[in-house]
C-alpha cells in the first residue's frame, strides 16, 4: 500500500489513529501526502461539556466503532457545517440469526450480492454470545446519538439520507 501512495500526484490527506501516526509518517514520502490522525482514546463521562471539549481538542473521540462514526467525527473537525450521510442503513442486526446449533449466522446483503457466513465456526463467537454481537450494536448507536450531541454543541448538522436506515440521532431530509 506505502508503494502505491509514493506515486500520487495530487493533493491527499490521509487520516489515521494517532498510535500510528509515527509508524506511517516514516513510511510515507510524499509531498502531496498530508498525515493527520485521530486519538481514538475513547472518553466516558456523563458531563456533556467536558466530553466536548476533549472532542474539540482530538484528546478523545466519540467512538471508533465504524468508519462511518470516525469520519463523521473527523469531517466535524475539518470543519465542514453540514454533513450528508448516503447509504447508512445499520441494520445488520436484522440479518443475524441463530441456527439449530446455536451458531451465530449472519446473512450479509449489498448491491454486489448475499453472502452467508457463520460467524461462530469463522471463530468470531461461541454459541450463546449473541450478547456479544448485539452489544456491539448498541454501542453503534450510542456513538451516533454521542456524535449528534457534539455536532450540535459546535453548531454543525448531520442529515441522515439514506431512506431505509435505522440511524434515528440525525435529522432526516
Amino acid at each position: 500500500m506505502f508503494s502505491i501512495l509514493q506515486g500520487i500526484d495530487w493533493k491527499l490527506v490521509v487520516i489515521i489513529p494517532s498510535q500510528n501516526i509515527r509508524y506511517v509518517e516514516k513510511m510515507i514520502c510524499n509531498g502531496n501526502i498530508e498525515v493527520k490522525y485521530y486519538n481514538s482514546i475513547y472518553f466516558c463521562s456523563k458531563i456533556n461539556a467536558i466530553k466536548h471539549i476533549a472532542y474539540r481538542y482530538n484528546l478523545a473521540i466519540p467512538g471508533d466503532i465504524n468508519v462511518v462514526c470516525v469520519a463523521l467525527y473527523c469531517a466535524m473537525q475539518m470543519g465542514y457545517p453540514r454533513i450528508f450521510l448516503h447509504g447508512v442503513d445499520s441494520d445488520t442486526y436484522k440479518q443475524i440469526s441463530v441456527n439449530k446449533e446455536n451458531e451465530m449466522v449472519l446473512t450479509d446483503d449489498h448491491f454486489y450480492g448475499t453472502d452467508c457466513r457463520n460467524l461462530t465456526k469463522e471463530g468470531y463467537y461461541n454459541p450463546g454470545e449473541l450478547y456479544k454481537q448485539l452489544e456491539c450494536e448498541v454501542k453503534r448507536f450510542k456513538t451516533y446519538a454521542e456524535i449528534s450531541g457534539y455536532a450540535k454543541y459546535l453548531g454543525m448538522s448531520v442529515i441522515n439520507a439514506s431512506p431505509s436506515s435505522m440511524v434515528d440521532a440525525f435529522d432526516r431530509p
